[in-house]
C-alpha cells in the first residue's frame, strides 16, 4: 500500500519535472533558496529575542 502511494507520487513528480525547461528549473531553485533563507533568517531573529 505504502509503496503504491510512493510510486504514484514519484510518477507525478517526474511528470512535473519533465515539463520544466532548464531556465524555469534554475529560477525555481533560486526562489526556493531565497524563500528558505528568508524563513531561516526570521526564525533566528525570533529566537534571539
Amino acid at each position: 500500500m505504502i509503496n503504491k502511494i510512493q510510486d504514484s507520487i514519484d510518477d507525478k513528480i517526474r511528470q512535473f519535472c519533465g515539463e520544466i525547461t532548464p531556465d524555469k528549473a534554475i529560477i525555481t531553485v533560486i526562489l526556493m533558496g531565497v524563500i528558505m533563507g528568508g524563513r531561516v533568517s526570521i526564525y533566528y531573529c525570533l529566537c534571539d529575542t
